[in-house]
């Protein structure tokens, strides 16, 4: 993916209205690059509020124009169409501590790219 598609905001997302806003200049970021994408992936349900906001704004239909995806922990519901992969954070802990145990008293975790945690993948319209 080139770099001219990851937009990193920053992670300070405490306050919602500051998620929400920079939800939005990552968007305005997004549209104003040559060529759009066609799939968004957002990780902060905030955030994702800020995208379509900014995405109805400027008249782009999601998901005709533009998919979104909103990987999140929550039951935030969204008052456009959008796909909502939730992860249970429970899960990714006791994972991550599992590993970080085993390496801690000396045994070998295998080495891998990745991990299969649960999931839930929906599609949730407004």
């Amino acid at each position: 993916m080139p770099d001219a598609y990851r937009i990193h905001c920053p992670k300070d997302f405490s306050d919602p209205e500051q998620a929400i806003a920079e939800g939005r200049g990552a968007a305005a970021r997004l549209l104003a690059l040559p060529e759009r994408p066609r799939v968004v992936w957002i990780t902060d349900d905030m955030a994702a509020m800020g995208v379509l906001q900014a995405l109805h704004d400027t008249d782009v239909h999601v998901p005709r124009d533009l998919a979104v995806v909103v990987s999140t922990s929550t039951a935030c519901v969204f008052t456009h169409p959008v796909i909502r992969v939730a992860v249970n954070p429970e899960t990714v802990g006791t994972t991550a501590a599992q590993t970080l145990i085993a390496l801690v008293k000396g045994g070998r975790v295998p080495r891998r790219r990745s991990t299969s945690i649960p999931s839930c993948w929906t599609t949730r319209y407004g």
